[in-house]
């Protein structure tokens, strides 16, 4: 009865493995194999504002001049946001993506409002950004068939990161390889893929074109 749960699961998972890349879609040639990519359609950006501010200097505390236009500001430099993050590697069983919330940089200054009242301030130039969010969909885009995946294959991939600046140990786990792999995709702004606990190793063909020399 065990033998027959273990030869069960492992065609299931075999089944898993093979649908990844053999869903059917609008388009797709029968001879290629297709996995779905997150692909940004615009990167995330910074857009900085320039606010000039007279910044008081003087002795006196502050708080005895509020009469007079002196008062206390707080600035967000950079808004509150959200980040996708990746948490665990890629050799990671809790390799997900979660959704991360980044708080808000806050600065606070002290400023004269008017400056025919107060003497004691200095002119000051405070930069604050503006996060223009990733927009970005998911699409099939083709990718390397598994069988020709093979250990040669991997050895190639290693050797061109190498070159790439993505140095490996002589003996690496596929996920590792995948981890390296990853990050030069997002250096390369090329579709990123990530190693998978069932489904294993996946490569577009867009980072193959890209590695080509190499091969």
């Amino acid at each position: 009865m065990k033998r027959l749960i273990v030869i069960l699961t492992a065609c299931l998972s075999m089944f898993y493995a093979n649908a990844q890349f053999q869903q059917l879609f609008p388009g797709q040639d029968p001879d290629k194999c297709y996995n779905r990519y997150n692909i940004v359609a615009k990167p995330a950006s910074q857009v900085s504002n320039t606010i000039e501010l007279f910044q008081y200097i003087g002795d006196e505390d502050w708080e005895l001049l509020k009469g007079r236009g002196v008062e206390e500001i707080t600035l967000d430099i950079f808004p509150a946001r959200k980040e996708l993050v990746k948490e665990g590697g890629e050799c990671s069983p809790e390799n997900v993506w979660n959704q991360k919330e980044i708080a808000a940089e806050k600065r606070s200054f002290v400023i004269v409002k008017d400056t025919n009242l107060v003497r004691d301030f200095t002119k000051i130039k405070v930069k604050t950004y503006e996060i223009e969010a990733t927009t970005s969909k998911m699409e099939w885009r083709e990718c390397l068939c598994k069988d020709y995946i093979s250990i040669r294959f991997k050895d190639k991939l290693k050797d061109a990161l190498f070159y790439e600046g993505y140095p490996l140990n002589e003996v690496v786990k596929d996920c590792e390889l995948m981890e390296a792999l990853s990050a030069y995709q997002r250096a390369n702004r090329l579709p990123q893929d990530h190693y998978n606990q069932v489904t294993g190793m996946s490569i577009n063909m867009e980072t193959i074109k890209a590695l080509s020399n190499y091969f």
